[in-house]
């Protein structure tokens, strides 16, 4: 039992203000926390952390002593989590590429279950105030520098917490379907557990000899990633780190699908 400074509300862990007074009640809500009990009179609050220590507080920041007053229990709110990442670097091209982007994402996909990473690296077009007025489940990553594809689109898988992590090019735009068609088409053959990667463009290379998954679009299971390890950055800015990444999840074991199933290999 000890006094708990306020900032630390919703600081790393889920947790709810479970009694409290209404001035800490507001703070609370702008921090997205729940609030059970809200009372003038009960001048103390509890906060119930995931791991079941409790912590006693105070809500005047003055440094009072600590009154322990009858609390009223709820539960610890839960941090959903995604089970799909979308990634999407980008450098610039505001207008032209990654708004119409972004906005046929929005019309097509159901958000729910997902969220979506834009790594700007060196934007100077406004992007990131357009990203950050998108809200959830929109993040924005943002890099004074120009980081190139490659380290780029490796912070966004590093951010990343879906189960599967969709690589997108900027300059995507999504054509009229049914609404997360283009999702549900990718996660079709992840039912095969031996399928580490699934999208709409292989190509043949012919310097390794070998058909491949271009990243323009591409979904790529998580565990895929803790195997063999991200996008290797000797190919950054840019360039063959696809052809390198197919290859190496090949050898690991894995499979690829291209999808839609009908699309013919080029």
């Amino acid at each position: 039992v000890f006094k708990a400074p306020l900032r630390e509300i919703g600081a790393n862990f889920p947790m709810g203000i479970l009694a409290c007074d209404n001035r800490l009640a507001a703070l609370a809500a702008k921090a997205g926390l729940e609030v059970t009990n809200p009372s003038k009179t009960i001048r103390s609050y509890h906060i119930h952390q995931s791991n079941s220590r409790k912590y006693w507080g105070t809500p005047a920041l003055d440094g009072d002593k600590l009154e322990v007053p009858p609390v009223v229990l709820g539960t610890p709110m839960e941090v959903k989590q995604p089970r799909i990442s979308i990634v999407i670097p980008t450098y610039n091209h505001l207008e032209d590429c990654l708004r119409p982007c972004l906005e046929s994402i929005k019309q097509y996909t159901n958000l729910d279950d997902v969220e979506i990473i834009v790594v700007a690296n060196g934007c100077t077009d406004g992007t990131q105030d357009y990203v950050k007025s998108l809200g959830s489940p929109f993040i924005l990553l943002n890099y004074d520098e120009q980081l190139g594809y490659t380290k780029a689109t490796n912070r966004g898988i590093e951010k990343a917490r879906g189960e599967f992590i969709v690589l997108l090019n900027n300059d995507i735009v999504l054509l009229g379907a049914p609404k997360n068609q283009w999702l549900d088409m990718h996660l079709e053959p992840f039912s095969d557990p031996q399928v580490g990667m699934t999208g709409p463009l292989a190509l043949h290379d012919p310097y390794v000899q070998r058909q491949v998954i271009i990243f323009f679009c591409a979904m790529i299971r998580r565990e895929v990633f803790d195997k063999i390890g991200i996008l290797d950055e000797i190919f950054s800015p840019g360039g063959h780190e696809d052809i390198d990444f197919t290859i190496r999840m090949e050898n690991a074991g894995y499979k690829w699908v291209q999808v839609p199933p009908e699309a013919v290999l080029t």
